[in-house]
C-alpha cells in the first residue's frame, strides 16, 4: 500500500515471507488487512474458487477504477511484472476490497441487500441439510475475518500457527 508518491505504509516480501507494516499509517489495521491478502495468496490459502468469487466481484463493479489502482501502481507493476501486470493489478484490487471490508463496507446496493438475504436464507438450509460447498464473495471475506481460509489439511501444521498468530495481531 501507497501513500504519497515514493513513501510506502505497507509491503509483502514473498522472498521472506515478511509482511511490512509502518507505524507511521494513517491506518495501520487497514494497511495490514490490505496486505493480508498477499500472504494469503502467495501462501496459496485462497481456493481457486474463493479467489475467482472475489475477482470476478471486483472485476463486474469495477472496483479497480474506484480504488485508483492503475493511477497507484499500473506503470510500475507493468514495469515490474510485463504480462503478468494485469493479475497482480486485480490482487491489488482484491487486497482493498478486504481492508475496505474489515474497515465495515459491505459491497453492494438495495438489489445485493436483497440478494444477501436470500443468500443468508439459503446458507442456513444449506447448514442445515448439511449441504458444503456454495460459497460467496461475503462468505470469503468472512474466513478471511475468522483466519478460517486454511484447508483442513493445514490447520494444524505451523503455517497455521503462523497465519493464526498473524490473524489475532491483526485484530489488536
Amino acid at each position: 500500500v501507497y501513500g504519497d508518491v515514493g513513501d510506502f505504509e505497507g509491503r509483502y516480501d514473498p522472498y521472506v515471507a515478511t509482511m511490512y507494516v509502518s507505524l507511521a499509517a494513517y491506518d495501520p489495521l487497514r494497511v495490514a488487512r490490505h496486505e493480508e491478502v498477499h500472504v494469503l495468496r502467495d501462501m496459496r490459502l485462497f481456493s481457486d474458487q474463493d479467489y475467482r468469487l472475489l475477482t470476478d466481484y471486483a472485476r463486474r463493479f469495477k472496483l479497480a477504477d474506484d480504488y485508483g489502482i492503475d493511477a497507484r501502481y499500473g506503470q510500475v507493476y507493468k514495469d515490474m511484472f510485463g504480462d503478468q501486470a494485469p493479475d497482480k493489478l486485480l490482487e491489488e484490487t482484491i487486497a482493498e476490497m478486504v481492508a475496505d471490508y474489515s474497515g465495515g463496507r459491505r459491497f453492494g446496493g438495495t438489489i445485493a441487500q436483497i440478494i444477501e438475504r436470500v443468500v443468508r436464507f439459503l446458507r442456513e438450509v444449506r447448514d442445515a441439510l448439511g449441504i458444503h460447498g456454495f460459497r460467496t464473495a461475503q462468505d470469503v471475506f468472512d474466513a478471511i475475518e475468522a483466519g478460517s481460509l486454511l484447508p483442513d489439511d493445514l490447520k494444524s501444521s505451523s503455517r497455521a500457527s503462523d497465519m493464526s498468530d498473524l490473524v489475532e495481531a491483526c485484530k489488536r
